[in-house]
């Protein structure tokens, strides 16, 4: 049903929402603070607008049925819609399904935006101090979601001044494809958007990681309620201590 709308905006809408209210709440805050604020304002749009998504969803579902008769036989057949029959009730399920798709999708991609965005607002220049999605040789072939500096050719060159970066919105499963990205004799640095309140469920997914990321010489980034709770664990660093980080290296750039 990709002609009904759910009344919830795009990613990238929503998003855009979000850096336009950015400078008005942020006034005061550290960088963290605005990391956080980034991925729970986006959060909390999304989950406003998912809480009508079902009777949005089927109101437009009549009208679009009404407009392009026998469009969809299957869902004309619970028209009109008096009360929430096993029928009504599977058309939900689905939509359901397909807004978990969504979040997931979502969440993967908001991370590695609001990085990006919060970088313009310190004065790093994207295609010259960084680049997204930036495919690299190495050991085999990756792509890095963000490389410091932009110039691939300086991982060949200086890769001692070099960020390698591998994004992981909530440290999950694929934890490992993280080592295989980030580059050898880089500064390697895996963001997550744990310590947001919509992730909190999920701060324990770095408990058997971090022996791994010492071992291979890789640091999380993580929100300051996550360092705390691991105990100032030296495989982690905050959004404030990687800024600071590469406002070190930029001038070496």
């Amino acid at each position: 049903m990709r002609y009904v709308g759910t009344g919830i905006a795009s990613p990238d809408d929503i998003r855009d929402q979000v850096h336009q209210e950015f400078q008005a709440n942020t006034i005061g805050m550290d960088l963290n603070q605005k990391m956080q604020w980034l991925l729970e304002r986006e959060f909390e749009i999304y989950e406003e607008q998912s809480e009508n998504a079902g009777p949005v969803f089927l109101q437009n579902m009549e009208t679009y049925l009404a407009n392009n008769p026998n469009s969809y036989p299957t869902l004309q057949a619970i028209l009109p819609i008096t009360n929430v029959t096993q029928e009504v009730w599977s058309v939900l399920s689905v939509l359901e399904e397909s807004l978990a798709q969504g979040r997931r999708t979502r969440a993967g991609a908001s991370l590695e935006k609001h990085i990006e965005f919060l970088l313009g607002q310190e004065g790093f220049l994207l295609n010259t101090d960084f680049a997204v999605q930036v495919q690299v040789q190495g050991q085999a072939p990756v792509v890095l979601d963000f490389l410091f500096p932009a110039d691939p050719n300086t991982l060949n060159t200086n890769p001692n001044v070099c960020v390698t970066c591998a994004c992981m919105t909530s440290v999950n499963d694929r934890a490992r494809i993280a080592l295989v990205q980030v580059q050898a004799n880089t500064l390697r640095r895996v963001p997550t958007a744990l310590g947001a309140q919509q992730f909190e469920s999920q701060l324990g997914n770095l408990g058997g990681r971090l022996q791994t990321a010492t071992i291979n010489q890789y640091r999380y980034v993580v929100l300051p309620s996550v360092v705390d709770y691991y105990n100032n664990h030296p495989a982690l660093m905050t959004y404030q201590e990687w800024f600071a980080e590469l406002a070190t290296l930029q001038p070496l750039w």
